[in-house]
């Protein structure tokens, strides 16, 4: 599966990145949650001869999310662009049908096929489930827990997002 760590991002990539983050921030609304994870992100990714974080945040917030930059990457950056979006929609706490939908445009704009999106999405889920394990028991840990109630990991998921893809 995934894992951006496995990756040496260019400048541009680390820029599609944090766009793609953002626009799925944006897509209900921008949570101060999310703003830290692409902040993050980009402070972490980011070369020298790129733009400032306050200025790369501040460009792509207003700016149009561009569907056909997608077309014609890499499977490893398609899972790269679909893993960030998931993250960043999963760090308020919820996945909302706005950032779903967005997410699931994306993948359809890199070429993902569905049963790759259903896992990605499992396994961010169960990664966000993971991470809020050892709170105490909060709102935000039973929103996550309540998003995904399945006893198969994979095929529940992929029907709810995909539910022309298993008849």
């Amino acid at each position: 599966m995934y894992s951006l760590q496995d990756q040496d991002l260019t400048p541009e990539q680390v820029i599609q990145l944090t766009s793609t983050m953002i626009s799925v921030a944006k897509a209900n609304g921008v949570d101060p949650a999310e703003t830290v994870l692409i902040r993050e992100f980009y402070e972490n990714a980011r070369s020298e001869d790129m733009p400032p974080t306050d200025a790369m945040l501040e460009s792509q917030a207003e700016s149009q999310f561009n569907f056909d930059a997608l077309a014609g990457g890499s499977p490893e950056f398609a899972d790269a662009l679909v893993y960030m979006g998931l993250m960043t929609a999963y760090a308020d706490g919820s996945l909302s049908q706005e950032e779903r939908g967005l997410v699931k445009s994306i993948a359809k704009a890199t070429g993902m096929d569905d049963e790759l999106l259903a896992k990605h999405l499992s396994r961010v889920h169960d990664e966000a489930v993971r991470s809020l394990s050892h709170l105490p028991d909060s709102g935000l840990k039973d929103s996550v827990l309540a998003e995904s109630p399945r006893q198969s990991r994979s095929i529940p998921v992929a029907a709810e997002l995909f539910p022309d893809a298993h008849k």
